[in-house]
């Protein structure tokens, strides 16, 4: 991915990227929790559950849960990127306020 990389995490990395001409967030997975998928048909399956779990969350509207804007799959790998609206602030930032 190019972009800024705005943090990461043990499940993987979030960039800043421009998706459609917006600025977004792009969730991008370890490679190595993939890594065990030793088959085609592994690799094939978890694949389309990953994609499965974006459907269901591209389908959540509310405002107090980030909305999936979309899926990007980069020729070379394995899973698809989740990409998020960007928010102001990070999420860890956001949570630790008070009164929230």
């Amino acid at each position: 991915l190019q972009g800024e990389e705005l943090g990461r995490g043990a499940y993987g990395r979030v960039f800043k990227v421009r998706y459609r001409g917006s600025i977004c967030a792009a969730k991008e997975i370890h490679s190595i929790l993939v890594g065990g998928a030793h088959t085609q048909a592994m690799r094939r399956r978890l694949r389309d559950s990953f994609i499965r779990e974006c459907d269901h969350c591209r389908r959540l509207d509310h405002p107090n849960i980030v909305h999936l804007v979309g899926i990007y799959h980069p020729p070379q790998q394995l899973l698809p990127v989740m990409i998020m609206e960007l928010l102001d602030e990070s999420l860890t930032s956001y949570a630790t306020k008070p009164n929230i």
